[in-house]
């Protein structure tokens, strides 16, 4: 079936297309492509404009697959600097940082952002996610990227339209800027969410966790309600039963009976991952 990919492909190229100072080839590169770059320092904030350093932010926020790559340009004059990279494999998204002297150029809050595509050249699934974080804070912390929560909105409701079936991947990206937009939809957005996520085949004790605090903070309390009955009927010796054993012991106010408490639900649920394990 034909996507329409248009609208994300508009809102994910008007970085490239409004920083006439940084351009770059091939224009829709995919993980593994060498991507070669030319940016002129003229006219940036870098205060000497002769040896700014360069940063290759890549993300993926599905696969919990973040980094940076420090790399140097290949030849300068007059301060116009040519260099290349290469897409890491797991990237959904690119976002070059230059800066020289603690000064980066953040192209007047825009950013050098590169969204990574597939075969087709649509941008992957994921490519959305990473814009959600970058509009979020995370840009304005790494990149002096200016938040800008509409363009999130718009970049994460194509991924959704355009990848149905990533939308159990997508899903608390999708429900989370669309609360925070104030979303006229937000009820139904809800409704259709809960539904569609625990008829999925991977559901499992966190989404209905997730899905009853979903509901919660919308006020639909007896759907948060029935949701949490439903997994701890669902999953009677699941996590949410040592969560609860774990808010009792701050009702302890004897140390030495709070500490043997606590030394009972270790024994009881053994820590098996590091989450767990800082748990305790």
């Amino acid at each position: 079936m034909f996507r329409v990919f248009s609208l994300f492909a508009v809102l994910l190229f008007i970085q490239a297309v409004s920083a006439q100072r940084f351009t770059y080839q091939p224009l829709k590169p995919k993980a593994g492509d060498k991507v070669a770059f030319t940016y002129n320092a003229k006219g940036s904030v870098l205060p000497g404009k002769t040896n700014p350093t360069f940063s290759l932010y890549h993300f993926n926020f599905i696969d919990k697959k973040n980094g940076i790559l420090e790399f140097a340009p290949t030849s300068q004059k007059n301060q116009v600097f040519t260099g290349s990279f290469t897409v890491p494999q797991d990237a959904k998204y690119l976002a070059l940082q230059i800066a020289e002297e603690a000064i980066i150029d953040n192209n007047k809050k825009e950013g050098f952002l590169i969204p990574v595509h597939d075969a087709k050249g649509n941008p992957v699934m994921g490519a959305a996610v990473a814009l959600v974080y970058l509009y979020s804070g995370l840009g304005d912390a790494f990149l002096e990227l200016g938040p800008n929560q509409e363009k999130a909105l718009d970049a994460i409701n194509n991924e959704w339209k355009n990848y149905p079936e990533s939308h159990y991947q997508l899903y608390p990206h999708y429900f989370r800027m669309n609360f925070l937009t104030k979303s006229k939809e937000i009820n139904k957005i809800t409704e259709d969410l809960i539904k569609e996520i625990l008829a999925h085949p991977s559901v499992k004790e966190e989404d209905y966790m997730r899905l009853s605090s979903i509901a919660s903070v919308v006020k639909m309390k007896e759907k948060s309600k029935q949701l949490e009955a439903e997994m701890q009927a669902k999953y009677p010796d699941g996590s949410w039963k040592k969560m609860e054993e774990m808010i009792k012991i701050n009702s302890i106010a004897d140390i030495d009976k709070r500490v043997e408490a606590l030394d009972k639900i270790k024994k009881k649920y053994p820590a098996t991952t590091i989450n767990e394990k800082e748990d305790y």
